[in-house]
């Protein structure tokens, strides 16, 4: 109450429940993203062309049945492995033409075989470092992000005259943009991805004029963006600032109070940023899940529930919005950083969105309410899965299954009696093994189980037909659909070739599928196959430094001192040097500029010096 101005800060892994509560609390001119500046304006450019553009987002089944594929600058084995694995799927769609025309049915997969042999879908890979994934594409091109994305509008080009030309291009690079081009105009369900990891806006804007050229051509394409969180797509559609505005408002004293929401703030901004923001904001309140730095500078720590201990929305890469429930009771203070967010707006009187406002919540289904009022594109939100008042028979549907028992054993360390189950005001689940057994709406399904069936396998009896979809299958809403029927202007800004330069090197992250993601993070059986920290550069490049491939390397960026091994990687472009994305380079901002002959210092350069 004594607070001279809040403000709150999002975060692209909490539930969009969780973002719009804050929203409510502090008010919309008060609620900042909590990603960074750069990081803001790719999500910006995803949604901008999702919505303008006559071309729909690819879902995991899209890729899996795309018959020519082009991947521009995303690391996909280690961005979006689930993507990846559809597109090794999607290298069979191709030859399978030819299965369908000897009349072979596709379950017979010795007669499959036969037919197709080694015969391989196109796939074209482009990227900044090698992975075995490479060894399925049809081509690969390894380059720095600005000639990506001269690729990529070369291919467009290619495709549609009218699209915008690419100057100065060399024969082998025009040579692959014909040969990618042929093979998207030939396909029938060409896939376009692209994504954020690399920080470049441009070859998000070349992979949509791609698309909008086969648009043109009277394709159906897919463009599909690979997003760094689980939420990133659910936190944009709110709007709101980046980091640098939250950092802003505390140093020109227009607030003095923060609320943090699930977010480490020391993964999204330079170490010396945050330490000021932290240390100037007179109240700095976190909602969290996980002990993190951010948690450690805290006045007042509430926690929060993680994703298995309540319910909530999540916005996927596609831009659908898909349910996921509470499976279980946490224990303690724990609940769900919306419950927080009220309670302090009850407290408080902090409230600003009228009869939608957080502290007029009382169940999830008042929260789903105001999600669906924060943002034109969230107007559909109640169709995602049945509400909580949803019964059959008049009953709930049960968690727990017919063969769940032991469970007065659970807790007779304190009481032979068993207590009555939790209730669950939020979800038409019950905590429990009584009530409705029989066909429930897909999202409610809390197991696949048949008799007979005593593996995943018992999902056949859930279906329409085998592989097919499941029986009153609620898959979510997808929340940005095409409006446009036609290809909005094109994409003209064009970069120039990539130059590289005698003293500064473009350092680029390489994601990790272990170590990348901050959530897995927690998990020790992840955090046994993160893999130790390393720069690495192309050959020609360590030879000219002097450095050695598996050298120990003493790295200084951005005032702060790393300790790394040197991986010397021919796919590394020449000019850019590829630095992990793992825990301990985690508030590293990439990419950026760096004198690597001024910031690397070893042993065996020091006798050299």
């Amino acid at each position: 109450r004594s607070a001279h101005g809040v403000i709150g800060i999002g975060s692209p892994r909490a539930s969009l429940e969780a973002n719009v509560a804050l929203r409510s609390l502090v008010g919309p001119q008060q609620f900042f993203l909590g990603i960074d500046e750069r990081e803001h304006q790719l999500l910006s450019k995803v949604l901008n062309v999702l919505r303008s553009g006559p071309v729909p987002s690819g879902s995991i089944h899209d890729a899996e049945q795309a018959d020519a594929v082009f991947v521009l600058g995303a690391d996909l084995l280690n961005e979006a492995p689930r993507l990846a694995l559809a597109l090794l799927q999607s290298i069979r769609q191709q030859p399978m033409e030819r299965v369908d025309e000897l009349k072979i049915p596709r379950w017979d997969e010795a007669a499959v075989r036969n037919a197709v042999q080694n015969r391989r879908g196109p796939l074209f890979l482009t990227g900044y470092q090698r992975t075995w994934f490479h060894d399925y594409a049809t081509s690969s091109y390894f380059a720095a992000p600005d000639d990506l994305a001269r690729l990529g509008f070369a291919v467009a080009g290619s495709i549609d005259h009218e699209a915008p030309s690419v100057p100065d291009l060399t024969n082998d690079i025009r040579n692959l943009a014909q040969r990618i081009a042929e093979a998207l105009h030939h396909a029938q369900r060409p896939l376009i991805v692209a994504g954020t990891g690399s920080g470049s806006l441009t070859t998000i804007e070349a992979a949509a004029n791609v698309a909008w050229a086969l648009h043109r051509q009277g394709k159906q394409p897919r463009l599909s963006f690979v997003l760094p969180e689980c939420n990133s797509a659910g936190l944009a559609l709110l709007d709101g600032e980046s980091l640098q505005g939250a950092f802003e408002a505390i140093s020109q004293k227009k607030a003095d109070t923060v609320i943090v929401l699930e977010n480490d703030l020391y993964r999204r901004a330079e170490q010396a940023k945050v330490d000021v923001f932290l240390d100037t904001a007179q109240t700095v309140i976190v909602i969290d899940s996980l002990e993190n730095r951010t948690t450690a500078h805290a006045d007042v720590l509430l926690p929060a529930s993680t994703g298995p201990e309540s319910d909530g929305t999540l916005v996927s890469q596609e831009g659908r919005a898909q349910r996921f429930y509470q499976a279980y009771v946490p224990d303690g203070d724990v609940a769900d950083s919306w419950r927080w967010l009220r309670d302090l707006s009850r407290a408080t009187s902090q409230e600003k969105d009228g009869r939608f406002g957080v502290a007029t919540w009382k169940n999830f289904d008042d929260a789903l309410s105001a999600v669906a009022v924060a943002a034109p594109d969230l107007a559909r939100m109640g169709e995602v899965a049945p509400p909580s008042s949803f019964r059959l028979a008049g009953q709930k549907i049960p968690r727990q299954s017919e063969r769940c028992s032991g469970r007065t054993s659970l807790i007779a360390h304190l009481n032979v009696h068993e207590p009555a189950p939790p209730v669950d005001q939020d979800s038409p689940l019950g905590f429990t093994m009584e009530g409705y057994r029989g066909p429930v709406p897909s999202p409610l399904i809390s197991q696949f189980w048949a008799p007979g069936w005593n593996s995943i396998q018992a999902v056949n009896t859930y279906q329409d037909e085998v592989g097919g979809p499941l029986r009153d299958e609620m898959p979510g809403v997808r929340l940005i659909e095409p409006v446009a029927t036609k290809a909005p202007a094109w994409f003209t800004t064009i970069p120039c070739a990539f130059q590289p330069t005698s003293h500064q090197w473009l350092l680029i992250p390489r994601p990790a599928v272990f170590g990348s993601d901050e959530l897995s993070n927690q998990s020790p059986s992840v955090v046994e196959r993160i893999a130790e920290p390393v720069l690495s550069l192309h050959p020609s490049e360590g030879a000219r430094l002097g450095l050695e491939n598996q050298s120990t390397i003493n790295l200084t960026l951005q005032g702060t001192t790393y300790c790394l091994a040197l991986h010397l990687d021919p796919s590394t472009p020449v000019g850019t040097a590829g630095l992990s994305r793992v825990p301990a380079l985690s508030s590293v901002r990439m990419p950026a500029w760096v004198d690597l002959l001024k910031a690397i210092k070893t042993e065996q350069r020091r006798r050299v010096a």
